[in-house]
């Protein structure tokens, strides 16, 4: 993979970038609470995201879910994900498919690719070199709790999403 050594990773939360209103995925490091990686997510893509994180049930199925289907029809299993880089502020990852006795790496928005991996409950990668250290009591981005992102969730539609509440 390019000369890098990948950690692995989890999920830390979701949060929302008070300037912008632009919802952020935060990742760290397993095991490790510091450094974060902070990753600015489009709105749709963050409700995939939270949809998984909070194990709430769409009507339909959203595109990621739709996407997981068609991998494991087609014969194929998500193995793993990775983000792999940084270039002119632009996240890139790959997503592991094996299929048919080999890995097929697949080019991927990191929200597409960590909203595939909590589907297919697979483990997350990212290179290290990415990672911000970020302090706690740092105003931005403003972290949500597991709890009030599941009651933001209730009754909520995808094109809610981006709306302020209240």
């Amino acid at each position: 993979m390019g000369g890098w050594h990948m950690v692995k990773v989890k999920v830390k939360g979701m949060a929302l970038d008070v300037e912008s209103r632009s919802p952020v995925l935060i990742l760290a490091q397993d095991n490790q609470d510091t450094p974060l990686l902070p990753i600015w997510i489009g709105q749709y893509e963050a409700w995939a995201i939270a949809i998984e994180l909070s194990g709430a049930r769409s009507q339909r199925p959203l595109t990621h879910e739709l996407l997981h289907q068609m991998i494991l029809r087609l014969g194929g299993m998500i193995t793993r994900v990775e983000i792999t880089e940084l270039k002119e502020h632009t996240y890139f990852a790959k997503i592991h498919i094996a299929t048919g006795g080999e890995t097929v790496l697949i080019d991927a928005r990191p929200s597409d690719a960590v909203a595939l991996a909590l589907k297919a409950k697979v483990e997350i990668f990212a290179n290290p070199e990415l990672f911000q250290e970020i302090t706690p009591d740092d105003p931005k981005p403003h972290q949500i709790d597991g709890e009030t992102l599941k009651n933001l969730l209730k009754g909520m539609r995808p094109e809610d999403f981006g709306q302020v509440p209240g």
